[in-house]
């Protein structure tokens, strides 16, 4: 579930944001949130895949597929998980762009003519207290009402996320005057603080994304379950953070005020539930309408080298096998056939006439396909010598295998690994003696 939802949230940001670049825009500030946030994201969902495929993720060979998602991970962090996008380009760049005031007060210190500025700063420095404030009453309202009182598109059927979103946005707004007001000119030097701040923007604007998304789609009743927990996600992380702002911001008298004005009846928002993990995994489990529109762009043909396109293939016909399926364990359980498994029970089914011959063929042809798709790498213990002597080919595989092992071949003699090793071991034995 957690990595379709992370799927879910990075192709609508990829795709909301690629329109805004269609239209002639230059979304400095979303391109670095979707720079940190989508290699964040990505790497967690690389992680999980490893994680399912155990073995056949660990070994590399031909039918490894993950291995070049994988390594390429590190790359993709680098470039996107340092702390400049983070602090300086999301919320110092953010607040700058979009604050109604910030943007005036700094052309203000910088016009020459003092006498000018200084009667405009006064205009500025009243508004944007006024602001401050309203958004801080608008703030408390909206979480004593537990966000009913926010205005949504009426119809929508995640009409209470686009509430919960619009009430952390003016969450957002005050946590940052707020920030503003007491740290002042150190705020830019506490990088844990604009950190938090700038994370509450990513995940605001994710949050929209998304919802974005999901009304583009037409408001699917069959994608509120995939949908709903990449909001759920999002607000929690919003909690999350924002009570980590709270306890972290150095004036405990603002952050308590703060705390009252964004919490008054305490945290509210949870992460997704278990029951909301299995509607999701269910439907990316099998061949639904969501998780064919959600590989639209990619690659469909069913190919040797195109593992997802076997899968998919695997799957469009997973519903009939799991009838036959089934029946064979009906007919074990009722005492018509024996207890057996894989061809020897297929066989069997069809001798018995619970199964048809032409059932049986494409039983035993769906098996053996699912067992290739699981298979892991395996090669012969020739490959792997040392001295270029392991003639032959890879049990079962491409001839291309052999040339994935050539890098581990004629590498050194078979003994001098084996005389290092025993070196340094007669070595380490020598010193502890020395020192014993």
């Amino acid at each position: 579930a957690r990595m379709a939802g992370f799927a879910y949230i990075i192709n609508a940001a990829r795709l909301q944001t690629a329109v805004a670049v269609d239209a002639g825009f230059k979304p400095a500030v979303p391109a670095a949130i979707l720079k940190r946030r989508c290699a964040e994201m990505g790497r967690a969902v690389i992680n999980d895949a490893v994680d399912i495929h155990a073995g056949k993720a660990a070994l590399q060979g031909p039918r490894n597929y993950l291995a070049a998602c994988y390594e390429g991970i590190p790359a993709a962090v680098s470039a996107g998980g340092d702390l400049m996008p983070r602090n300086a380009a999301i919320f110092r760049q953010g607040a700058l762009r979009c604050h109604p005031y910030l943007s005036r007060a700094a052309r203000l210190a910088a016009d020459a003519d003092e006498a000018r500025a200084a009667a405009e700063f006064d205009e500025v420095w009243f508004g944007h207290l006024g602001f401050a404030c309203a958004n801080g009453a608008r703030g408390f309202a909206h979480a004593l009402s537990a966000s009913w009182a926010v205005k949504a598109p009426p119809g929508s059927l995640l009409r209470r996320y686009y509430q919960h979103g619009g009430r952390f946005s003016g969450a957002l707004m005050f946590a940052s005057d707020l920030a503003l007001f007491t740290l002042r000119g150190s705020l830019p030097r506490r990088e844990m603080i604009v950190a938090r701040l700038g994370d509450l923007l990513s995940d605001l604007y994710l949050l929209s994304m998304v919802l974005k998304q999901f009304a583009d789609a037409g408001n699917r009743r069959e994608d509120v379950p995939l949908a709903g927990w990449a909001c759920q996600h999002l607000l929690h992380r919003c909690q999350q953070t924002m009570l980590g702002l709270i306890d972290n911001l150095p004036n405990r008298l603002f952050a308590l005020a703060l705390r009252w004005t964004v919490f008054p009846l305490g945290p509210r928002f949870k992460p997704p539930a278990d029951r909301l993990h299995s509607k999701v995994a269910k439907l990316f489990s099998a061949d639904t309408e969501i998780r064919r529109r959600f590989f639209d762009g990619l690659f469909p043909a069913d190919s040797d080298a195109n593992a997802i396109g076997k899968l998919n293939a695997l799957l469009r016909q997973a519903d009939i096998m799991d009838i036959l399926r089934k029946e064979l364990r009906q007919a074990i359980a009722a005492g018509r056939l024996p207890e057996q498994a894989g061809a020897e029970r297929i066989d069997a089914a069809r001798q018995a006439g619970i199964i048809s011959g032409d059932e049986a063929d494409k039983l035993r042809e769906f098996e053996e396909q699912v067992a290739e798709i699981m298979r892991v790498d395996e090669f012969p213990f020739a490959s792997f010598r040392r001295d270029g002597s392991g003639a032959g080919s890879v049990s079962g595989m491409a001839p291309a295998a052999d040339a994935a092992m050539e890098p581990f071949v004629e590498l050194a003699p078979d003994d001098a690994p084996h005389d290092a090793f025993n070196d340094i071991i007669d070595n380490n034995r020598e010193d502890d003696r020395e020192r014993g």
